[in-house]
């Protein structure tokens, strides 16, 4: 319940505890079960916190990855996200960070197309992939990426 101004101090506690205890954490989604994506990819995964989504994971992959190279694309219409209008080409909307520990940082950059004819927000690579291969890998760090349209 809500703290009121005339609960005493220890019940005031009490009830911020209980509201803290029931905080659920995110339910993070693999991002095959709301896209397509590059099998480098298989440990990427989503989440929706506070109206916002959010992207985790890592890659492991042998060879290294192109620029510009498609590595997810949403198909699940509850994971849009706000863009601005654009014509039917990629918009780069934001980026997304990836680290190993044998390289320098790698970006994904965040893109979309929005008109009245199409929806679609995909990462691609911003430049070359450095090859990670098993048992190593690269991770990405928990980043907002954008606004929902439907949280």
């Amino acid at each position: 319940s809500p703290v009121l101004s005339t609960d005493q101090l220890l019940a005031a506690i009490g009830k911020l505890q209980a509201q803290i205890n029931n905080i659920a954490p995110p339910t993070w989604v693999s991002a095959a079960s709301i896209g397509s994506l590059m099998n480098a990819f298989l440990g990427m995964e989503f989440a929706k916190i506070d109206g916002n989504l959010w992207v985790r994971g890592r890659y492991q992959s042998a060879a290294s990855i192109s620029t510009n190279t498609i590595l997810f694309v949403l198909a699940d219409a509850g994971y849009r996200i706000e863009a601005p209008a654009s014509p039917s080409s990629d918009l780069t909307i934001g980026s997304v960070q990836v680290n190993t520990s044998f390289t320098g940082p790698q970006y994904m950059d965040v893109v979309a197309a929005v008109n009245p004819d199409r929806y679609y927000f995909r990462l691609r690579a911003r430049g070359t992939f450095s090859a990670v291969s098993a048992p190593n890998y690269a991770v990405i760090q928990p980043t907002p990426i954008g606004k929902l349209l439907t949280p």
